[in-house]
C-alpha cells in the first residue's frame, strides 16, 4: 500500500470540556422504543445475537459475467414491489447479482406486522441479446434494491439505492447521482480496512398518502453486526432518518461512523494535468464541519501523491459534509457527467454524539471513474464487545446543506508559484482565497479588515487582504513555505475588530510538488 500522511489533530474552536461518548443507556432506550415497529426489535435483536456467533464471509454467488453483459441485465418494471398499488407513492425494485456485486441480499416485504421473503422470480429482469447465455451462468440472487417517488417532474422517479457492501445514494429534485455514504467504515484508507455489508432488507409497506418509507437493514463484518433503521423521505433534498444499534464482535480500532465516499480529481486548488479540458472534475469540492460551538470550517479537497488523512476534533458537532458548493456549469464543461448537478451529503447527528473528531481521507487518483475521498466521524469512545452502541443521525441529500454560515463564505480557492509576477519564488505556495456573502457586502468602503492566518509544519511569509469588487466580497492572498514531505496545513479566518466574520479555511498540500501555474 502507499504511504499514508497523517496530519496532526486539529481542534476546531469553542470546544466544551469532553465528555463521556454518546448518550447513556437509559436514554439510549428511550430514543429506541419512540416510533419503532416490531420488525425493528426483531433485527435488533438478530445483530445482537450475530455479534456472538463467529464471523462467517459471505459467499460468493455471482456467476461469471462479464462488464458489457451485466450492464445489460434490465429489471422489469411491471414486476416492482408495489406497482400493482395506484394509491401507494412508492415502489422499490431489485438488482441481479453479478459484475461487481457478488454476494446475494435478503429481502423482505413488512405488511401489518409480518415479513414475508421477497422471492426471486426469473421474469423479474430482462437479460437482453444475451439472454441464454448470462442466464446460463447468472446466479438466480438479489444484489440490491432501489425506491422510487414521483419527483423530477416524472410519475415515478428513483431516488435511493442501496448496492454494494453497506453502499447507499440518494439524490434530491432536479440532482444527478454522485457521492455514496455506508452503514460503516473501520480503518479507512489504512491496511487491512475492513468493508461491512449489508446482509439483509425489510421494506415496510407504506400506507396511501404517505411521503416516507421505512427500510430495515442487518449489517455484519469479521468486526460488528448492526441493525439499521432508515425513514427516507424524498423531495428537493432527501432526507433519511437514520438509526443504529451496533454489537461488536471485538475491539474495533478506526472506526468510521456516517461515512462519505466521493470522488475528487482536480479542482480550483489542485488541478492536476491540463491534459483534459475540463476545468473541475469531481462529485465534491471540500469537506464543511459545523461545530459544537456554531463555528464553520470549509476545507477544499485535494488528490494527493499519496494517502493523506486529516482529523479535526470536537465535542457534540453540530454536522458534516462534503459539499458542491460550485454549481456553475462553465466551471466543468461536462455535459455527461454534469458534476454541477451532483448532490451534497450533509451530516446532522441526533443527540449528543460527545467527543470525537472528523476525519478525512484523500486518496490518489489516476481518473474520475474511483471514489477517492471518505468523510467520517470517529468517536473517541468507540464500541466494546457485550455493548450496545446506539446513535442516530439524519442525512441530507440535496444542492445544498440544510444550514448555512451567517458569515461570509469561501467561494474559491486557487494556488500557484509565490511571490509576485514580476519575481515568482517557486520555494513559496501562494494561496488566494475569496470570500463572499454574509455581512461582507453591507461592510463600509473604508473598512478594515485582518487576515488571522497560521500554519502547521509551515511558515507563513506574507499574508494580504483585498476588497473583490465583483464578489462583493474579499481576497486573501498567502505565501507559505514548508519543507518538502513536511505534510504542511494552512488556515485563515477573516476578522474586524478582533471578531472571525468568515468561515474558517483550511488545506493540504504537497510541497514537494509545488504548482508551475500563477494566480492570475
Amino acid at each position: 500500500m502507499a504511504e499514508t500522511k497523517l496530519s496532526r489533530r486539529v481542534f476546531l474552536g469553542g470546544l466544551c470540556a469532553a465528555s463521556t461518548g454518546f448518550e447513556s443507556a437509559a436514554a439510549q432506550e428511550g430514543a429506541r422504543t419512540v416510533g419503532y415497529s416490531g420488525i425493528a426489535r426483531q433485527v435488533r435483536e438478530r445483530a445482537r445475537r450475530l455479534a456472538l456467533e463467529p464471523y462467517v464471509p459471505k459467499p460468493v454467488v455471482a456467476g461469471d459475467l462479464t462488464y458489457d453483459q451485466y450492464r445489460s441485465i434490465r429489471f422489469n418494471p411491471s414486476r416492482a414491489l408495489w406497482s400493482d398499488r395506484n394509491d401507494l407513492a412508492f415502489q422499490a425494485d431489485f438488482f441481479h447479482v453479478g459484475g461487481l456485486f457478488k454476494h446475494e441480499v435478503a429481502l423482505f416485504e413488512v405488511a401489518e406486522g409480518a415479513a414475508r421473503p421477497i422471492r426471486f422470480l426469473p421474469d423479474m429482469f430482462d437479460f437482453g441479446d444475451e439472454a441464454e447465455a448470462i442466464r446460463a451462468v447468472a446466479d438466480p440472487a438479489f444484489a440490491g434494491l432501489r425506491l422510487h417517488y414521483p419527483m423530477n417532474g416524472l410519475n415515478i422517479s428513483e431516488f435511493a439505492v442501496f448496492l454494494g457492501a453497506s453502499y447507499f445514494r440518494g439524490i434530491g429534485l432536479g440532482s444527478r447521482y454522485g457521492l455514496s455514504a455506508r452503514g460503516l467504515a473501520i480503518r479507512s484508507g489504512l491496511p487491512g480496512e475492513e468493508f461491512p455489508y449489508f446482509e439483509s432488507f425489510w421494506l415496510e409497506k407504506p400506507t396511501p398518502g404517505d411521503s416516507s418509507v421505512t427500510l430495515h437493514a442487518l449489517l455484519d463484518s469479521e468486526s460488528v453486526a448492526g441493525a439499521y433503521r432508515f425513514v427516507l423521505a424524498p423531495g428537493e433534498s432527501t432526507v433519511m432518518d437514520i438509526s443504529v444499534s451496533l454489537f461488536a464482535r471485538r475491539k474495533i480500532d478506526n472506526i468510521g461512523l456516517a461515512p462519505i465516499s466521493s470522488m475528487f480529481m482536480r479542482g480550483e486548488a489542485d488541478r492536476g494535468s491540463l491534459s483534459d479540458f475540463r476545468p473541475q472534475i469531481h462529485d465534491s469540492e471540500a469537506l464543511s464541519i459545523r461545530t459544537g460551538a456554531n463555528d464553520w470550517l470549509w476545507r477544499p479537497l485535494r488528490n494527493p501523491e499519496a494517502i493523506e488523512i486529516s482529523a479535526y476534533a470536537d465535542d457534540n458537532i453540530q454536522g458534516f459534509g462534503l459539499v458542491q458548493r460550485d454549481r456553475d456549469f462553465n466551471h466543468y464543461l461536462d455535459l455527461e457527467a454534469r458534476y454541477d448537478l451532483r448532490p451534497g451529503l450533509w451530516v446532522e447527528p441526533v443527540g449528543g454524539w460527545g467527543s470525537g473528531e472528523v476525519r478525512l481521507v484523500e486518496l490518489p487518483t489516476p481518473d474520475e471513474t474511483q471514489d477517492n475521498i471518505v468523510a467520517y466521524w470517529t468517536p473517541d469512545v468507540a464500541p466494546v464487545p457485550n455493548e450496545e452502541f446506539f446513535f442516530q443521525y439524519r442525512l441530507h441529500w440535496g444542492p445544498r446543506p440544510p444550514v448555512a454560515p451567517v458569515l461570509a463564505r469561501v467561494v474559491g480557492t486557487y494556488t500557484g508559484v509565490g511571490g509576485i509576477a514580476s519575481s515568482p519564488d517557486p520555494t513559496l505556495r501562494k494561496f488566494v482565497i475569496d470570500f463572499s456573502g454574509g455581512p461582507l457586502k453591507e461592510l463600509a468602503p473604508d473598512v478594515e479588515l485582518r487576515v488571522d492566518a497560521g500554519a502547521t509544519n509551515a511558515e507563513i511569509m506574507a499574508s494580504t487582504v483585498l476588497r473583490n469588487l465583483p464578489l462583493e466580497g474579499w481576497r486573501v492572498f498567502l505565501d507559505v513555505r514548508a519543507e518538502p514531505g513536511s505534510s504542511p496545513e494552512v488556515r485563515c479566518v477573516l476578522k474586524l475588530d478582533d471578531q472571525a466574520i468568515s468561515e474558517f479555511w483550511t488545506i493540504r498540500w504537497d510541497p514537494a510538488d509545488p504548482s508551475p501555474l500563477t494566480v492570475e
